[in-house]
């Protein structure tokens, strides 16, 4: 008789964390940002995190030429905590430590005459057009209006 297979291996909690996490992208629409989210499997601490994410359109036009990988790469736009919106309207600037270690997400957020909740908040420049379209306590998820510029924004300047 011929021996059954191995059953495949489990995935570990960071992977089903990841694959949640590229679900989530995909059904709220930003399916360049899903189809690498496993990138964040190389990155340390990265299983709690917040998702600056760019509409396919951004990031399409961004680098007709270049890979998404090496963009997202280069950009980073997964930072390495759980930020939801309220800390990022707290603060009229803050920097998040993203997954390119040495480096920060700087959000500065401009509020408007009512308070924090019509506050508009800009990521390394660029609006934060949706905030916090998803959080389940380990994934957030904010919608920019563009998509970030390769990082210039030490952790290690200024305040955070």
């Amino acid at each position: 008789t011929a021996a059954s297979p191995p059953p495949p291996p489990a995935a570990s909690d960071a992977e089903q964390g990841l694959q949640q996490l590229s679900r989530v992208l995909t059904s709220l629409g930003y399916n360049e940002m899903a189809s690498e989210a496993p990138l964040l499997a190389r990155w340390p601490g990265a299983g709690a995190i917040t998702v600056f994410a760019a509409p396919d359109s951004f990031l399409q036009a961004a680098c007709p030429m270049c890979s998404r990988r090496h963009l997202l790469e280069r950009t980073s736009p997964w930072a390495t905590t759980p930020t939801p919106r309220s800390e990022l309207a707290a603060a009229a600037t803050m920097k998040i430590p993203c997954a390119s270690v040495g480096f920060c997400i700087k959000v500065v957020t401009e509020r408007g005459p009512f308070g924090i909740h019509y506050a508009r908040m800009y990521a390394d420049g660029v609006e934060v057009s949706h905030p916090e379209l998803y959080n389940d306590g380990r994934y957030v998820v904010h919608g920019l209006h563009g998509f970030l510029r390769p990082l210039t924004h030490s952790c290690f300047d200024g305040p955070h």
